[in-house]
């Protein structure tokens, strides 16, 4: 069953090295560079969150990602983190990632209030341009931003056997552009396209983020990339399907 929250979220998966402390270090500062509202203040592994974050000194949210895994590290066994952090709007980021010898993603999640959004001047763009940046920094392989009040939002991913189906904004890394080859992507009939950084397409389907993307845009969105390369109507369980030969070395053990 669907649950619906009054918020906009977006979520990045990534194959990136989220041991790499440099990495952390980026994607903290940019969370810090946002708009009050939009600010972590508050940090932990789980709820409630009661460790206040210093701007002056990340030290204390790294010993938690990602350098509290050095003795595993040394030892060569499986490791993993989680951070959450939290603002005082109700605003909330998740990093989660696991190394070991299964094939995994990495991802980057992050939520802000409807009525927030809705109602701040500016706010939207600044959380839209949040998104963009931190694709850039983790080197996202893909990323989506829905609507969490709409049916369907929560549907899981599958990425190495289909795309979910198509949200109100996807990010596609270097591996869909190859995959589906870059002038085919910029040729679908997405509402508006644009180019992140070097290497990242924001694909945007429908106008507003606050309404459902129509079912006749999905389907002419999927059938000009492939329909075996989506997820679609509600259904994720496929033994098959299309997917890039994702390069999972930096996420996994010798």
């Amino acid at each position: 069953m669907t649950n619906l929250v009054e918020a906009i979220g977006f979520s990045l998966m990534s194959l990136a090295d989220f041991e790499d402390g440099e990495l952390a270090l980026r994607v903290l500062r940019r969370l810090k560079k946002t708009p009050t509202e939009l600010q972590p203040l508050k940090f932990g592994i789980h709820e409630p969150l009661d460790q206040r974050i210093n701007c002056s000194d990340l030290e204390p949210v790294l010993s938690v990602w990602p350098n509290s895994t050095a003795n595993a590290r040394e030892k060569g066994e499986p490791r993993e983190a989680i951070l959450l952090l939290e603002g005082s709007s109700g605003v909330g980021y998740m990093i989660n990632w696991h190394k070991s010898k299964t094939p995994s993603f990495s991802a980057v999640d992050g939520h802000a209030p409807l009525g927030l959004l809705k109602n701040k001047r500016g706010i939207l763009g600044e959380f839209f341009d949040l998104f963009k940046d931190l694709a850039v920094a983790v080197d996202a392989v893909y990323g989506d931003i829905r609507n969490m009040s709409l049916k369907g939002w929560d549907l899981p991913f599958d990425l190495v056997r289909r795309l979910p189906d198509v949200p109100w904004v996807s990010i596609y890394g270097p591996p869909y552009v190859s995959m589906f080859g870059r002038e085919r992507i910029l040729s679908a009939p997405f509402l508006k396209i644009e180019e992140i950084g070097s290497s990242h397409l924001w694909l945007q389907a429908s106008e507003s983020v606050f309404d459902s993307v129509a079912e006749e845009t999905r389907a002419a969105i999927r059938e000009h990339l492939g329909a075996e390369a989506f997820m679609s109507k509600g259904r994720w369980r496929y033994s098959d399907g299309k997917a890039p030969a994702f390069d999972f070395s930096r996420v996994l053990l010798p």
